[in-house]
């Protein structure tokens, strides 16, 4: 393959751009590389496995086969689908972080000084992103770590950099293998929960912690999370006594204030999946009736509004109903990385 069509690269594997000639359509190809040891192949072949267990779901990349000509020589290709339909509607888009990334220069702010969604700061492109796509972005990667949950999947490292996504803006979580890699690869620890650090402790309770810090990546476009932190001893103490990100560049208050219940220290405090994917569903919903019924705002598929968008449901721990607000009568904004918050 040739350098271009390269989607990224790995320790112990690469990601290109193929095509599948039979049914015409784009496939990004996971190349196992043939100087992997026998444990880690053993952990492309777990994928595999979970991925068949999976299935199909709008905001999870779906594997289309297997390629184990070569198996014997420990070079496995995967092959995910990102394209639906023709050839035409080429996805290269992606890691959700590089798409946050490379659009800080014509990012649209629909959010003005006083906290307030502007008609008037609508997008004259579509082409850009806005507002309306990070709440996007957020609403279908809770709609697919909700799907993930009912199957009994714990991810473990949820990040911007495992969201994909395709030409029309639709997210797909991917990398599933990290438990199985987990004491021989780096850890993730500016994403990973309290109890994940201490005890490698992962359930649904620790990829809802790891869901808010890719909040944060997603609506400050990018930004490296704890971005003055070392791994240490000292960090943990810090983030058990209290110590939190602060409210992103591009986040509002109300939006921040559900980001941080996903870093309680108590994980039975922190919101589920399916509240999430109500949340940001209903969201959505909002930003459809006051800027999409006005012609502004970025494209996006109604669909997701239909698959994701439902009922706001009652929070399990204090039996109230929580509904978006996007205006606030917040004046200021301080874009602090760092801040210390009660979480007892």
């Amino acid at each position: 393959f040739q350098e271009k069509n390269i989607l990224g690269k790995g320790e112990f594997a690469i990601v290109v751009r193929g095509k599948i000639i039979s049914e015409s359509r784009l496939a990004a190809i996971k190349i196992s590389k043939p100087t992997v040891d026998v444990n880690f192949f053993k952990i492309f072949l777990s994928e595999i496995k979970i991925m068949l267990y999976i299935g199909k779901h709008k905001n999870v990349v779906s594997l289309i086969g297997v390629c184990t000509q070569d198996i014997k020589h420990r070079k496995l290709l995967h092959l995910f689908c990102f394209v639906k339909s023709t050839i035409l509607q080429i996805c290269d888009l992606g890691s959700l972080e590089r798409v946050l990334r490379s659009s800080r220069t014509n990012f649209v702010n629909l959010i003005n000084a006083n906290q307030e969604l502007d008609s008037a700061l609508a997008p004259q492109n579509d082409a850009h992103l806005s507002t309306i796509d990070l709440i996007s972005f957020s609403a279908q990667i809770a709609n697919g770590m909700a799907f993930l949950v009912e199957k009994s999947i714990v991810h473990a490292d949820l990040a911007a950099r495992n969201v994909l996504l395709t030409s029309n803006k639709v997210a797909k979580i991917s990398d599933f293998g990290f438990l199985n890699n987990l004491l021989q690869a780096p850890l993730p620890w500016r994403w990973m929960a309290i109890e994940s650090l201490t005890t490698l402790a992962f359930s649904e309770q620790s990829d809802v912690w790891s869901y808010g810090v890719t909040l944060f990546e997603i609506f400050s476009l990018g930004d490296m999370p704890f971005p003055n932190e070392s791994w240490n001893k000292q960090f943990l103490i810090r983030l058990q006594s209290g110590m939190r990100m602060g409210r992103p560049l591009f986040s509002t208050q109300e939006i921040y204030s559900k980001i941080t219940t996903c870093w309680e220290k108590d994980p039975a405090l922190r919101p589920t999946f399916h509240n999430l994917k109500s949340y940001f569903g209903n969201a959505l919903i909002l930003l459809e009736r006051e800027l999409i019924s006005n012609d502004i705002g970025s494209n996006f598929e109604n669909s997701i509004l239909r698959d994701i968008a439902m009922p706001v449901q009652p929070d399990p721990n204090t039996g109230n109903t929580e509904l978006l607000q996007l205006y606030s009568n917040q004046n200021t904004h301080q874009n602090l990385y760092v801040n210390t918050f009660s979480t007892n």
